[in-house]
């Protein structure tokens, strides 16, 4: 509206005297606004699935209800769980809750690995041991390109930082403009 062109157009008139210290946005579009949001919502399903597993845990041990298997978030566990403690509620919708998260995550992984499939920045970082391409691909949708500073030479860039989480390709890659 226009108190808040008002508003901006002054941040920019203080900004280009240097008397306010602005950071430059960068709004993703494209294949890049794709890996983005994928990466970001696969971030968030990721955090969702560990959180429900705490609470299966606690709500397990609360209840005395124990299993001999570590590996607790395999699905062959969680239908034993079923199995053994079908008839408490909360604990079955916990699973459900978990199995959920479990397959969006798969989905989203391979959605992820569809759409990086042919991105060279991607392949290199996999290039290093103990990175697969979802970690690849969500480091690379924290990095955006580095742009040329308007009125000055060539040479010189500006990062571009949407989020206090982001890097630039050129700083991980050592690209110069």
């Amino acid at each position: 509206d226009k108190n808040d062109s008002l508003q901006l157009a002054n941040y920019l008139r203080l900004w280009d005297k240097g008397e306010l210290d602005l950071s430059i946005s960068y709004i993703v579009v494209g294949k890049d606004r794709e890996l983005l949001e994928i990466s970001r919502y696969r971030i968030f399903v990721s955090e969702m699935k560990g959180k429900t597993m705490q609470k299966i845990k606690a709500h397990m041990r609360i209840n005395a209800q124990y299993i001999e298997s570590d590996n607790i978030g395999s699905r062959a566990v969680m239908n034993e769980i079923r199995m053994k403690f079908g008839e408490d509620f909360v604990l079955m919708q916990m699973i459900d809750d978990y199995m959920l998260f479990d397959t969006k995550g798969n989905n989203l992984d391979r959605r992820l690995e569809q759409i990086c499939h042919d991105r060279k920045d991607v392949k290199l970082l996999t290039s290093i041991p103990g990175i697969a391409i979802t970690t690849a691909a969500e480091l690379m949708s924290m990095i955006v390109d580095s742009v040329p500073m308007p009125h000055s030479p060539p040479s010189i860039t500006a990062a571009i930082f949407p989020s206090k989480y982001c890097m630039t390709r050129s700083a991980i890659f050592g690209l110069s403009s």
